[in-house]
């Protein structure tokens, strides 16, 4: 936790206005890391699917012809 500069009437507010600036630029960054994660699970997911789709139509055909 940063320590800012005790002034007459509370803190500096150009350090906590700065600090408050930096936050909003990490969970900015954090956010966007969130969003690039959810759609790479989604496509993961989707990819997945369409193998195990394969995969059973694969089964299937071996099945037939067993």
């Amino acid at each position: 936790m940063p320590d800012f500069k005790i002034v007459r009437k509370g803190y500096d507010l150009s350090e906590v206005n700065s600090r408050i600036e930096t936050l909003n630029k990490e969970l900015s960054e954090f956010k966007d890391k969130e969003n690039y994660i959810n759609r790479a699970i989604i496509s993961a997911e989707m990819a997945a699917s369409d193998v195990k789709a394969k995969a059973e139509a694969e089964r299937s055909e071996m099945l037939k012809g067993a």
